[in-house]
C-alpha cells in the first residue's frame, strides 16, 4: 500500500489507465496524472481548474477531464501535452468513455443535453450525435454496457411521464433503445456490472441496483453518510463504495451485503477505481491524498 499526494483539497474522481500502470485524478485543485504510481510517485499537473470527472481513452494516450468554472471537458494528448476543449460554456459535465476508449459521452445538466464524440489519436474529437434523452441527475455519469454498443444514464425525454427512469442509449446514434423505471432519484455515478446484468447508481446514502433485463430494482441503505463514488471490481464479485465517512466498503454482489471495510486514515473518501486487471485499487480523499493498494479478493 502506498499513499500519493496531490494537493490539499478533495479528490472527486480517479481512474486507472487501460494498462493499469498510470493513474489520473481530479478535484478542487485541478487534474493530476501519475505516469507510474509505484515507480515515480510524483504527479503531473494537467490542469488547475476544479475537476469532477476523469478517464483515459484510446489505449491510455488521452486523459479526459470534466471541469467547472468554464473549463468544460478537456481532452489531453499525453504524449504531446496539448489540450482540446469541449463545451467550455458548461460546468461539471458528467462523462462516460466506451470500453474500447474511442467514444466519449458528455452529459450536460445545465444545457439538458447528452452528446457523443468520436475520439481520434491525431485529430480533435468529432461530434457524432445528440440524444433525445436529457440527463436528469446533475452528478450522474453515464455507464457503458460491456460490449460498448449502448450506454445507460438516469434521464428524461419528451413524452416521458415518469421522471425516475434509466435510459438505454444506442452508442452509435444516441437514440433511445428502452428504459427502466427505478425507485429512487440518482445523485451520483451510474455504473454497469462487468457481465452487463445490473446497473448500480448512487441515491444519496443508498445503493440502487437495477437488473438490465428482468426483475425489480433494489435499494440498500449504506449508512448515515452519503455515498460519493462506486466501482465494480472487474471480476464482478464486488462493488466498492466510498462515502462521506473515512472508509471504503466492498459489497458482495451476490448478497449486496458488506464483505470488507477498509479504513486508511487519510480523510473522508471521495472516489474509487480498480485497475482493469483487478489487481490494484485506488481511492481519493478529501485531503488530496490517494491510497493505492493490492486487491486480495
Amino acid at each position: 500500500m502506498i499513499v500519493l499526494k496531490a494537493k490539499r483539497q478533495r479528490l472527486e474522481c480517479i481512474a486507472f489507465s487501460p494498462d493499469g500502470r498510470s493513474l489520473g485524478a481530479g478535484g478542487m485543485d485541478g487534474c493530476f496524472y501519475w505516469p507510474s504510481p509505484f515507480g515515480v510517485p510524483a504527479f503531473q499537473e494537467v490542469g488547475t481548474i476544479p475537476t469532477l470527472g476523469v478517464g483515459f481513452a484510446l489505449g491510455g494516450t488521452q486523459l479526459i477531464s470534466s471541469t467547472i468554472n468554464g473549463g468544460g471537458v478537456r481532452v489531453r494528448n499525453l504524449a504531446q501535452a496539448d489540450d482540446v476543449q469541449l463545451h467550455p460554456e458548461f460546468n461539471a459535465l458528467p462523462i462516460g468513455i466506451s470500453p474500447d476508449g474511442a467514444m466519449l459521452v458528455i452529459c450536460s445538466f445545465s444545457s439538458r443535453s447528452i452528446s457523443g464524440w468520436k475520439l481520434h489519436r491525431a485529430e480533435p474529437p468529432r461530434h457524432a450525435w445528440n440524444s433525445p434523452v436529457q440527463p436528469s441527475g446533475q452528478n450522474c455519469s453515464p455507464g457503458f454496457l460491456p460490449d460498448g454498443s449502448s450506454l445507460v444514464v438516469y434521464g428524461v425525454w419528451p413524452g416521458n411521464p415518469h421522471p425516475s427512469r434509466l435510459a438505454f442509449i444506442d452508442a452509435s446514434t444516441g437514440n433511445l433503445i428502452r428504459s427502466i423505471p427505478v425507485q429512487a432519484f440518482a445523485t451520483g455515478r451510474c455504473t454497469v456490472s462487468p457481465d452487463g446484468a445490473n446497473v448500480c447508481y448512487i441515491a444519496s446514502n443508498a445503493l440502487a441496483v437495477v437488473p438490465t433485463v428482468d426483475g425489480p430494482s433494489q435499494l440498500f441503505n449504506a449508512g448515515a453518510k452519503h455515498l460519493t463514488d462506486i466501482a465494480f471490481h472487474p471480476s464482478g464479485r464486488y462493488l466498492a463504495a466510498t462515502s462521506n465517512d473515512a472508509t471504503v466498503k466492498l459489497y458482495d454482489t451476490t448478497t449486496w451485503q458488506v464483505a470488507k471495510t477498509f479504513t486508511w486514515n487519510i480523510g473522508r473518501m471521495r472516489s474509487i477505481a480498480f485497475s482493469p486487471d483487478g489487481m490494484l485499487a485506488a481511492a481519493g480523499s478529501d485531503t488530496g491524498k490517494v491510497v493505492v493498494w493490492d486487491v486480495d479478493v
